[in-house]
């Protein structure tokens, strides 16, 4: 397994002259000279859930497409808005990690046109099945 913190303060990953290796410095993690306004994560740098070497995770393409898609189809349909004011630079540390402090959160749809889309696709697959290929039922 892959040691997140070491690979964090790596010199022979990290250009030192974005700052001090013990620093929160983000953009260490993303594609230099890269032509996009949020940048690209560097696809050379381990993600320690999937491990690493000849036991590397077969389904790590599957799992980071899978949560793309779906995180990409929450943020096409809805707005996150903060149900009570929030500050967004008051943190929480978790173990060795600094996260946000929770606060709670409601999805608005983005138009009328949510729901539909929404109900639509959370039909039984059992059902869509059937008006495809037809009844099983003799």
């Amino acid at each position: 397994m892959s040691n997140a913190w070491a690979v964090g303060r790596d010199e022979s990953l990290f250009d030192p002259a974005l700052g001090h290796l013990h620093g929160f410095i983000p953009e260490r993690w993303l594609v230099t000279g890269e032509a996009t306004a949020w940048g690209k994560l560097r696809p050379e740098l381990p993600l320690a859930v999937f491990r690493q070497g000849k036991r590397v995770c077969q389904g790590k393409r599957t799992a980071i497409d899978g949560a793309f898609m779906q995180i990409s189809s929450l943020l096409w349909a809805y707005d996150i808005e903060p149900v009570d004011p929030v500050d967004y630079y008051d943190m929480v540390v978790v173990e060795f990690m600094t996260e946000p402090k929770r606060f709670r959160s409601r999805l608005k749809p983005r138009g009328p046109w949510v729901e539909k889309v929404v109900t639509k696709a959370r039909r039984p697959p059992i059902e869509t099945w059937t008006r495809s290929w037809g009844s099983q039922r003799r």
